[in-house]
């Protein structure tokens, strides 16, 4: 649940709706390239360019719109989460909102990508987010020999690990 008394800051129309948001972080790409995170007053995530404008602002809501914001796992995990987790602290927001991030959806979405983002998807796994579906996603991908050989050992293992979990 998202802090009532937050004073929402940007107000962006996008496809004719007034979206109200709050950017949460900023990922820095280089020196000129940098996307910002945000959330909605609908609790949906928000990417766009930094400094905000209308075009090429995306809601992510679904997986497909996690295309908008794949670029994000070419930094590590853990720099991301501490990114999204301090800026909802400076923001008035409880940490626990964190747990509304997609991040299995980008992994997931990444997977299914290309070569590239198949790679670095396979980096931000962990085990205790392995389902039913990464499963499916990991047999395509050592079927297919879409990944190089230590992505998909790797994701071959943790598969195992989870149908094993899964079997006792």
């Amino acid at each position: 649940m998202i802090n009532s008394k937050i004073d929402w800051k940007l107000g962006t129309t996008i496809n004719d709706v007034t979206i109200e948001w709050i950017p949460i972080c900023s990922v820095a790409f280089g020196d000129d390239y940098k996307r910002i995170i945000g959330l909605t007053k609908e609790e949906f995530w928000i990417n766009g360019f930094e400094p905000p404008r209308t075009e090429g602002l995306y809601i992510i809501k679904n997986r497909e719109d996690c295309y908008h914001i794949m670029a994000i796992i070419d930094k590590e995990r853990i720099e991301i989460e501490e990114l999204v987790k301090n800026g909802l602290k400076l923001n008035g927001m409880l940490v626990e909102n964190f747990n509304t991030f997609p991040i299995k959806e980008i992994i997931k979405f990444s997977l299914t990508s290309t070569r590239h983002w198949g790679i670095r998807a396979a980096t931000w796994i962990r085990q205790e987010e392995f389902d039913e579906e990464l499963c499916d996603i990991t047999r395509m991908i050592i079927e297919k020999k879409e990944l190089d050989q230590r992505s998909r050992h790797d994701l071959f293992k943790m598969m195992k690990r989870f149908e094993k979990q899964k079997a006792s």
